[in-house]
């Protein structure tokens, strides 16, 4: 369209408007936002003097009582101190994997950096017991015979998971097993009739915590989450308790097709409950010292015995994905009980 102007010449308006009139006409919601990053998480790492040593330690896990300088650090600088650890021969690191050979001839490789502190365990013997250990945590005074095991290769005398492969070329996940050594841990002994912990309440509101003051009501709750939902079990074990309120009514007065019958639900009925009679059957005799000597033990049950009815949770590490929250929660709750009662000796060595 022509629109003749007061000067001299014409001025020629197109239908639409300018990009610059555009983009300022443009409301705020529609225009393009910048990304922002994520915060990053908060490091899990502490580093402290000790004894006049400076040592990397975990946030789960109590600080001595004569740690000093504490300072949170990030996963790379504890890398780096685990790293320096092997470089100062305090461990020996595991030998680099030879390479294959080649018909042409290739300049040597360069040699292989420390491994992260994250990709290997230390194994050591600690009051004559092999234990498998993190290396951000600090070695016992105690400990002999370390060495550093790759988390990928670790051998038989460790706990390992191993994977299976179904008709349809999937992968399934099988517990890891305990081995003849571990079996024989003090955190799977046989309870005193004395014993007096009482583990924590945590927002978890896991099953064991409703139930610590039995220990054979623990395995037999950890029994039963195999496979199956907390919630399903949940509603089983109040009938089931109803009709076994202990291991001897278990072992000797129901019938094995009354279990099946209360647990039906659950799914693998037959099988659960002739391994709950027998389980219950020895968990009465006395030849028993550790838990894991009893049919139908295994780590996730021996764990949780350790935990909810030992109070040994520091003496072993759990893979369960519900085990191990409250296992952190309960090492968080000892950190802080050790820090108030090392500010109240504070407090009283100055009055």
């Amino acid at each position: 369209m022509m629109i003749m102007s007061e000067g001299s010449g014409y001025q020629y308006h197109g239908h639409g408007a300018s990009q610059k009139d555009k983009c300022e006409g443009t409301p705020a919601a529609s225009r393009p936002r910048r990304k922002t990053k994520n915060p990053p998480s908060p490091s899990s790492f502490i580093r402290a003097t000790v004894d006049g040593k400076t040592m990397v330690l975990s946030k789960f896990f109590p600080l001595p009582a004569n740690a000093s300088d504490v300072t949170v650090i990030s996963r790379k600088e504890a890398d780096r101190a685990a790293r320096a650890r092997i470089r100062n021969g305090l461990l020996q690191a595991p030998p680099p994997n030879k390479p294959p050979r080649r018909r042409n001839k290739s300049p040597p490789s360069p040699p292989p950096s420390p491994p992260s502190a994250s990709s290997y365990y230390i194994r050591a013997i600690v009051n004559g017991e092999t234990k498998v250990l993190s290396p951000y945590f600090p070695l016992p005074a105690n400990a002999t015979s370390v060495e550093i095991i790759p988390k990928k290769r670790k051998d038989d005398n460790t706990t390992t998971t191993t994977t299976t492969t179904t008709n349809n070329n999937k992968k399934s996940k099988v517990s890891p097993q305990l081995t003849a050594a571990e079996k024989k841990s003090d955190a799977y002994k046989r309870v005193d009739a004395n014993n007096t912990w009482v583990p924590p309440r945590s927002p978890y509101n896991l099953l064991q915590e409703n139930h610590y003051f039995d220990p054979w009501r623990v395995l037999i709750i950890c029994m039963l989450l195999n496979r199956t939902t907390g919630r399903q079990v949940r509603e089983a074990i109040r009938h089931l308790f109803c009709l076994c309120p202990d291991a001897e009514s278990m072992a000797w007065n129901a019938d094995v097709e009354e279990i099946e019958e209360v647990i039906r639900g659950l799914g693998f009925q037959k099988t659960r409950a002739r391994k709950m009679k027998r389980f219950s059957q020895e968990y009465l005799r006395d030849d028993w010292t550790h838990v894991t000597q009893l049919h139908g033990v295994g780590k996730y049950a021996a764990d949780a015995y350790a935990i909810f009815c030992v109070g040994k949770p520091e003496e072993v590490i759990p893979h369960d994905h519900m085990l191990v929250p409250y296992w952190k929660f309960l090492c968080n709750m000892q950190e802080a009980a050790e820090k108030t009662l090392g500010l109240q000796n504070q407090h009283m060595i100055k009055e």
